[in-house]
Formats: C-alpha cells, sequence, structure tokens
C-alpha cells in the first residue's frame, strides 16, 4: 500500500519471513534461515527492535501442590 513504511528486511534466498500484527501494525518478525535456527524480531517500546533467539524469556513460574484439600 502507499502508506507502507519504507523499511525493508532484506531475505536471503530460502528464508522464510513471518510477520505477526496486532491493530494492523507489525509487533513480531519470526526468521527462519535456509540453514540455523530460526530467530524473532520483537517490538520493545516506541519503534525500538529487539533481536530475539528464543520467545521464552526465562521465566518459571513453579507448579507443584503445596496443599490439597480432600
Amino acid at each position: 500500500p502507499a502508506d507502507d513504511p519504507g523499511v525493508r528486511i532484506p531475505v536471503q534466498e530460502g528464508d522464510t519471513i513471518e510477520v505477526i500484527r496486532d491493530g494492523g501494525e507489525v509487533v513480531m518478525v519470526k526468521v527462519t534461515p535456509k540453514e540455523g535456527p530460526p530467530y524473532y524480531l520483537v517490538e520493545t517500546a516506541a519503534g525500538s527492535w529487539m533481536r530475539r533467539n528464543s520467545l521464552d524469556d526465562g521465566n518459571r513460574v513453579p507448579m507443584w501442590a503445596i496443599h490439597t484439600f480432600d
């Protein structure tokens, strides 16, 4: 479209690009190279983007029972 921003991501032959939008705005891009693991470009704040090798942020919620009622 005419109002599409002029930013382009260079794509190597064989790479797969998945764009995730929220309300029409791009919020995340998943890049799966032909060779190598996939990585993500994630919008952090006010147009800043960060590359992440995984969407796993490392936080783990404890999932064990403390007490059960019979």
